[in-house]
């Protein structure tokens, strides 16, 4: 029976998941022939998080000389080294630079499909654009996964789950923090993926705080201009004690400062 292999997730760890298994294939498949099947609503390569839909304002936390999805010499494993360049060499951009999320997604689907290329014949991959719903099956033997929207599932020999960054329920700090807004008459934004957190909730005139490590992308966001009737953009501050804040057309006021809470 042909060897089957479902990885759960089509963003940048299922992508080097696939870059690996290119790298390797003519040592572990040759002759068996493999069938890689890629689940994810999103885009393969950039996954939710580095898809293109979403503002040039939201940028990495990492220079762009510091990422890469390629091997090299430094790297302890056992299958071959298989160079290729950083986001910078990529882009063509200074190594110093925090790119917007969507050439890092532009970078990704680069690698997917150069991936994809040094595949041999006989491995073949099928993209299933569905959410994983669960997995079953006994502890020895196939795995079946069952996605959204179809009556049967996937069958598998492995199943990868390469899911990143996922959602959270709320604790109990936010579950206290929401309510301590609602009796106050304020909004409490617990953390969430910035692209897909709705902003709009915010009160024209109210000032705004972001905390966390993508604070910076918060502010950004929750600055940049949102249909304010007179076309101005945002404006900068600098207030006393070094906080950055700034000033949406909105007339929100959005101020950072650090916190454990990623949001």
């Amino acid at each position: 029976m042909r060897p089957s292999l479902v990885i759960v997730g089509a963003g940048p760890r299922g992508t080097g998941v696939l870059e690996r298994i290119a790298a390797n294939a003519p040592e572990l498949y040759a002759g068996s022939g493999l069938d890689v099947h890629l689940v994810d609503p999103h885009p393969p390569g950039a996954g939710r998080i580095w898809r293109a839909d979403q503002s040039p304002l939201l940028w990495m936390n990492s220079h762009a000389e510091d990422v890469t999805m390629f091997t090299d010499d430094t790297v302890d494993m056992a299958g071959p080294v298989r160079p290729g360049p950083t986001l910078h060499e990529w882009a063509g951009i200074d190594g110093r630079t925090f790119a917007d999320r969507r050439l890092q997604g532009d970078y990704l689907r680069w690698v997917h499909e150069r991936a994809l290329a040094e595949l041999p014949p006989g491995v073949t991959v099928h993209h299933h654009q569905h959410r994983a719903l669960r997995v079953t099956g006994p502890r020895e033997g196939r795995q079946q996964v069952w996605l959204d929207g179809h009556e049967q599932p996937l069958t598998a020999d492995l199943v990868v789950l390469a899911l990143g960054h996922l959602d959270a329920e709320p604790d109990d700090e936010q579950r206290a923090l929401t309510a301590y807004a609602r009796t106050h008459g304020l909004v409490h934004l617990p953390p969430h993926f910035t692209a897909d957190t709705d902003l709009d909730v915010l009160p024209a005139g109210r000032p705004s705080w972001s905390a966390g490590s993508a604070s910076p992308s918060s502010t950004s966001w929750c600055c940049s201009p949102r249909g304010g009737a007179d076309g101005t953009t945002a404006t900068p501050i600098s207030p006393p004690g070094g906080s950055r804040c700034c000033t949406s057309v909105r007339g929100a006021e959005c101020r950072t400062t650090r916190s454990s809470a990623t949001t």
